[in-house]
């Protein structure tokens, strides 16, 4: 539960990162894309151009050892290099030019996943599923533990707070004033 509402917290935001992400998913959904796996080989399709992992991996085979042939006292990727730019054809099957709406499959393809977006709101989209303690907490920990006598725990926590500049960050941020936070008296 807690991925789900960690995504629709962001998926919903009201600044520029949440419309990027809606704009993110609506390419995503817009591009042609399957993955189809037979006897261990993959097979990509995207916008209607086939392209097998074993084919492009061929090619890759035959750049080497045609580079390996014409120019033997090379370094080998020298030689990789004068071979793809000699073949341009071996060199298309090769390697794919990524073109704006390109797709690149994951490394395995199992199984198809599907992401159903889970529409939260209102108080549920300050819910964390977190039971790690809040950073003030963390603080308050170290100043229990920390506390040299004769210091006040207030001299303590500005030490200490002093001391962990991350914590400190992480605390600030956890316990920003919000639009809905009461305001000063």
């Amino acid at each position: 539960m807690k991925a789900r509402r960690c995504f629709a917290r962001h998926f919903e935001a009201r600044g520029e990162d949440g419309a990027a992400l809606r704009k993110a998913i609506q390419i995503a959904k817009a591009v042609e894309f399957s993955v189809v796996v037979t006897d261990g080989h993959a097979s990509v399709t995207v916008r209607g151009d086939d392209v097998t992992f074993a084919d492009a991996q061929e090619a890759l085979r035959q750049l080497a050892e045609i580079g390996a042939q014409r120019w033997p006292g090379e370094r080998p990727d020298m030689q990789f290099a004068r071979a793809f730019e000699a073949s341009p054809e071996l060199a298309k099957r090769a390697h794919r030019r990524p073109a704006p709406a390109t797709s690149f499959p994951f490394p395995a393809a199992r199984k198809a996943v599907s992401f159903q977006p889970v529409m939260v709101g209102g108080d549920a989209l300050l819910e964390v599923d977190d039971d790690s303690p809040s950073a003030y907490e963390q603080l308050l920990g170290l100043v229990a533990q920390q506390r040299r006598e004769g210091e006040t725990e207030a001299q303590t926590f500005e030490r200490v707070y002093r001391e962990n500049p991350r914590l400190a960050a992480r605390e600030r941020l956890q316990n920003r004033p919000t639009a809905s936070s009461p305001g000063r008296q």
